[in-house]
């Protein structure tokens, strides 16, 4: 878990936090509104003016990764509507986004990023030799949790290896019932460290540790 830097200033600017999976469709956007969730909950002093944002990214390493499991990347990308089965889920827990269209992580977001949060380490790896600068704000979930963290999304034996691949990860009421799950979990364990990270005038290391 990555705590606030011992001594570290504790300032009171505005910081804004992005979750990025690889099309901002389903794990990104969960975390994006379950973290809103928490700190709107938080109420206190230390989380206000914190900003929760998403988007995706999808760069080389990810595209090899796509190829080797023979699995097309949509054309466009982005500017999706999110599918059905996580949009109800979602509604379950009180979180409307029936409006939302995916997005992608550009420079201008990232730059504007004060913690940037992975869904998957590819994704961290694509996004620090994309723009090798970004490097000390660029971390993955499992860095705020405990060691040894594994998701059941990022076991390639949890879904399809043809063209059915979206449709089951998006739609599946199984699989995508476990993915909120352990979303919703997760984030709930790793608020304290990320609110601690933003608060915290310290700036990270590359592998999401502190200098």
């Amino acid at each position: 878990m990555i705590p606030a830097e011992g001594g570290a200033e504790v300032t009171n600017n505005p910081k804004r936090v992005l979750f990025v999976c690889l099309f901002n469709l389903q794990r990104s956007v969960v975390a994006e509104s379950m973290f809103e969730q928490l700190l709107a909950a938080d109420g206190t002093a230390e989380v206000e003016g914190i900003e929760v944002l998403s988007a995706g990214f999808v760069g080389q390493g990810v595209r090899a990764w796509f190829r080797e499991l023979g699995l097309a990347i949509p054309d466009p990308p982005f500017g999706r509507e999110m599918p059905g089965a996580t949009r109800t889920a979602l509604l379950e827990r009180g979180i409307d986004i029936s409006g939302y269209r995916s997005r992608e992580a550009d420079l201008d977001l990232l730059t504007s990023s004060d913690l940037v949060i992975c869904m998957l380490p590819e994704i961290r790896r694509d996004l620090v030799g994309a723009h090798r600068e970004l490097e000390g704000k660029l971390f993955v979930l499992q860095d705020f949790l405990e060691a040894g963290t594994e998701f059941y999304w990022e076991k390639t034996s949890t879904f399809p290896h043809d063209d059915t691949y979206f449709e089951f990860v998006h739609n599946d009421p199984a699989y995508v019932g476990t993915v909120i799950r352990e979303l919703e979990e997760s984030i709930g364990r790793a608020y304290p460290a990320i609110v601690d990270r933003l608060r915290a005038d310290v700036t990270g290391t590359p592998g999401g540790k502190l200098a």
